[in-house]
């Protein structure tokens, strides 16, 4: 196998008694053929729900054995330290507390830790999701072959991969940010420029309007070039091991230009599916509970667990669809569900090889046989000829033939 080949391939032969591509079972080889189609966005995305419903289990706890602890701890910080540093600091007043250096460290509190009780990560846990990735790559991609994963394999599949997924996620949300501020700046520049121009008086349509754009407009920016250059990041990274370096030319090869508002429409409604939803589902629970006026010991562990149990469901999602993508992309392009059936029936062919050669060696002799001599002349077997010119004479066929041409 060229070393361009995904590192989850090298593991083992796909093996067509499991389950199929896709963790679908068939029930006939046509499901098995179906299962590696290319499939519309709106396929993909259920294709992910459905691989995370059949292996919710495998991968939620690939997902929990880093993120869940992170998360407890975030908790932790934000409710003992920084949320009593804020309350003696005023940090929720008009005024402006009189210490400097707490604003300061607040700021870059909330900014490591996020808002863990309400769904919004900071740095830490981005950079946990960003690690974590790499082993859910590792687990899709033995999924879609029809294996088996665990917990230990996904993170050894991985593990060379992590420092490089940090440093490309990082790269990823500096040019995402990078990006949107220029883009506001230039939103801005062309508002104050209309505003100059109809001296100052913008209908209240139009200002909706740019309200909207200015929301909007950066996001969809940024997006576009994730799409384009970083989309398939982690797969990249974890499952064909490209530095970072090559990764953007390989991301924009199997985006191309056929592809890219399919693309760009993923880069854009998965954040929206996993972080937004998460974090409306933990504004919700946080409101429920502050109804009953629970002490501050309970309305904590309350709080901290259901934030864990709402981000354990919904933030492996993201990391399965992106590999799904990247498969189904790869069918598209380069024929992948070719090779792969490929190498199903070269593994069946040496499976079944293997069977009929053991068999053999493993048939009884007669009780009553004696060896033969070594210098004797192999017996013919019952019923067959014994040379070729026996074959040739008693071929009726031949006999045919030769006969024909005598008379």
């Amino acid at each position: 196998m060229s070393a361009e080949e995904p590192v989850a391939w090298r593991f083992s032969t796909p093996d067509p008694a499991t389950t199929p591509p896709g963790g679908v079972e068939p029930s006939s080889a046509d499901d098995a053929v179906q299962a590696t189609l290319p499939q519309s966005l709106a396929g993909v995305f259920d294709a992910t729900f459905e691989l995370y419903r059949r292996h919710f289990l495998s991968l939620a706890l690939i997902v929990a054995a880093v993120y869940l602890p992170i998360q407890i701890l975030l908790q932790a910080a934000v409710s003992l330290w920084l949320r009593p540093l804020a309350q003696h600091a005023n940090f929720n007043n008009d005024a402006l507390p009189a210490d400097p250096a707490s604003i300061f460290l607040i700021v870059i509190g909330f900014l490591f830790t996020g808002a863990p009780q309400y769904g919004f990560p900071g740095l830490v846990s981005l950079g946990a999701l960003a690690i974590v990735s790499g082993p859910v790559a590792v687990a899709v991609s033995e999924l879609y072959a029809g294996r088996k994963i665990t917990l230990g394999a996904a993170y050894r599949g991985a593990r060379r991969v992590f420092l490089r997924l940090l440093g490309g996620w990082f790269l990823v949300a500096m040019s995402f940010l990078g990006l949107g501020f220029l883009t506001l700046l230039l939103i801005s520049v062309v508002i104050s420029a209309l505003t100059v121009a109809i001296a100052g008086q913008l209908p209240q349509i139009v200002a909706t309007l740019f309200l909207i754009i200015v929301v909007s407009l950066p996001y969809l920016v940024g997006c576009a070039v994730t799409a384009l250059y970083f989309l398939f990041l982690t797969p990249l990274a974890t499952l064909e091991d490209l530095p970072l370096s090559a990764i953007p030319a390989r991301n924009r090869q199997l985006v191309g230009q056929r592809r890219f508002l399919r693309s760009w429409g993923a880069a854009t409604f998965l954040p929206v599916v996993t972080f937004g939803l998460q974090m409306l589902m933990a504004i919700s629970v946080n409101a429920v509970l502050d109804v009953f006026s629970l002490p501050t010991v309970v309305h904590f562990l309350l709080a901290t667990a259901f934030s864990c149990v709402i981000a354990f469901f919904f933030q492996p999602y993201w990391m399965i669809f992106l590999p799904l993508l990247y498969f189904d992309y790869r069918v598209r392009r380069e024929g992948y569900d070719i090779r792969l059936l490929a190498a199903d029936f070269e593994a069946r062919l040496e499976r079944e090889g293997s069977a009929n050669l053991a068999a053999t060696e493993e048939r009884p002799l007669p009780t009553d046989a004696q060896p033969a001599p070594l210098n004797a002349p192999p017996a013919p077997s019952e019923g067959l000829p014994s040379s070729p010119s026996d074959r040739l004479s008693s071929s009726p066929a031949n006999e045919t033939d030769w006969s024909r041409e005598a008379s």
